[in-house]
């Protein structure tokens, strides 16, 4: 799991990367850019309602890894599309920066910066260009300011399904046999960000990453988590850490 993570990072950043250099644009600000603002009225959207401003990327996804941007870029790292008047666009990695222009067709908006081009979908203040530079990542935009710039909301429905406080309803170890345990000794929360944590046994475990890549599964070595779905939507857990070893039955609450 942790290896389709980095690969997302690399096929994010080489994606960028292609992206600024089809119009080998340099960091700084626009040209003409200080008149614009000074200007007294401005439009605040363009002839199809789409607000100009920056959307910023908020979440990427492939192959059902999901990432906030920051985790992928760095603190302080953005990637973003900034939407202008006269479908002006403009394109920004970091200190990086690509000019370009847009265009609109039903709710389809297609970014063109030097010779790559873009296509996304808008929706409510957001952006969503899947496939992006035919690399198979989709990456989500929203509008600066907006709750579409809040990663998250775009957890997949599959992992939204699990996102809660799940509590064990029973415990064995790994023979099936009762334990000295109580019966709620696991308490796990998932969150919308894609952490997890908890408490063993009154104890503070997490937070871990987690994911749904080949169903539920917790990122974590120490303890370690294996985790299956049964048929009434109920979950059995495998808890092991040193020599301890135990089988959890886990309702939501």
């Amino acid at each position: 799991m942790k290896r389709m993570r980095n690969i997302l990072v690399m096929i994010l950043a080489l994606s960028m990367m292609v992206m600024l250099a089809a119009c080998g644009s340099s960091g700084g600000s626009s040209s003409g850019g200080a008149d614009q603002e000074a200007t007294a009225e401005k439009a605040t959207a363009d002839e199809n309602g789409i607000p100009y401003g920056v959307y910023v990327g908020v979440a990427a996804e492939m192959m059902g890894v999901q990432m906030g941007m920051d985790e992928i870029l760095g603190e302080g790292e953005s990637f973003s599309i900034e939407l202008k008047e006269n479908n002006k666009v403009e394109v920004i990695a970091g200190t990086d920066k690509g000019s370009g222009k847009y265009s609109v067709e039903g709710d389809q908006i297609t970014i063109s910066v030097g010779s790559e081009e873009m296509t996304g979908t808008y929706s409510e203040n957001a952006i969503t260009v899947e496939d992006m530079m035919g690399m198979g990542v989709t990456i989500h935009f929203g509008l600066e300011g907006t709750d579409a710039a809040d990663p998250a909301n775009y957890i997949s429905d599959e992992a939204a399904a699990y996102v809660g406080t799940w509590v064990s309803t029973s415990v064995t170890d790994i023979l099936d046999e009762p334990v000295d345990l109580p019966d709620d000794a696991l308490q796990l929360t998932f969150e919308k960000d894609m952490t997890v944590s908890g408490t063993f046994n009154g104890e503070a475990i997490g937070p871990f990453d987690w994911d749904t890549i080949l169903g539920l599964d917790i990122v974590s070595e120490d303890p370690s988590f294996l985790i299956s779905e049964n048929d009434d939507g109920t979950l059995s857990v495998s808890y092991s850490s040193g020599d301890d070893y135990f089988v959890f039955e886990m309702s939501k609450q």
